[in-house]
């Protein structure tokens, strides 16, 4: 198994979590506009699980499509930009996710829900080869990341521009990557070395800095 197997999953579980993810967001209603989702997409809920579950993704993007428009502007129009772009990744539509998923940031410039729909793009990006705009977008994504609650995000993106300087084969640039990374999170005790197959593993994922 890769290193980036060890480290990121496949993209078979990638996928599946996008779906639990999907799901489990429709069913919050943590927003200022949650009376929306009480009210009235989540009774839609079960028709968008089911064309999903049928990986009918045209069907499940129906169901919400209109709440898009009728909520513009609005945290609960980002949201479901994320959701909508999700479905199209499922389907393996990057293109149609890029184009849905870069109007969270038109609807709710300043949310978490224009900002996590920043990394999905990024991510879609990456699946299409496209990688000098995955570097772009992860590093807006970092610049604009200035409060506490994104704080987590802009680190991920920092660590995704390293990992598509790996698969780039631009290794030495990688290295200056993750030692940006290191220092400005405060990571103890790394250093990356040059050996791309195992420096990747190295970076303490998911643990906390000091």
């Amino acid at each position: 198994m890769s290193s980036r197997c060890v480290t990121r999953g496949s993209l078979g579980r990638f996928s599946r979590c996008l779906v639990l993810v999907l799901l489990a967001s429709l069913a919050l209603a943590g927003s200022e506009d949650g009376d929306v989702y009480e009210t009235e997409l989540l009774a839609q809920k079960e028709a968008y699980k089911s064309h999903m579950k049928a990986g009918d993704i045209d069907a499940a993007v129906a169901v919400l499509l209109p709440y898009v428009e009728q909520y513009a502007n609005t945290v609960t129009a980002a949201r479901l930009c994320e959701h909508i772009g999700q479905s199209y990744m499922q389907k393996k539509d990057y293109p149609a996710a890029i184009a849905v998923l870069s109007q969270a940031k038109d609807h709710a410039p300043d949310s978490q829900w224009a900002a996590s729909a920043q990394e999905l793009i990024a991510h879609c990006y990456m699946q299409m080869g496209n990688f000098p705009k995955t570097i772009e977008t992860y590093q807006g994504l970092a610049d604009s990341c200035t409060t506490p609650e994104l704080w987590a995000l802009a680190r991920t993106a920092q660590q995704e521009i390293a990992w598509t300087y790996v698969q780039m084969g631009e290794f030495l640039k990688a290295i200056g990557q993750y030692r940006r990374v290191w220092v400005s999170f405060n990571y103890p005790d790394f250093e990356p070395s040059i050996d791309s197959t195992t420096f990747h593993q190295r970076i303490p994922w998911g643990g906390t800095p000091h």
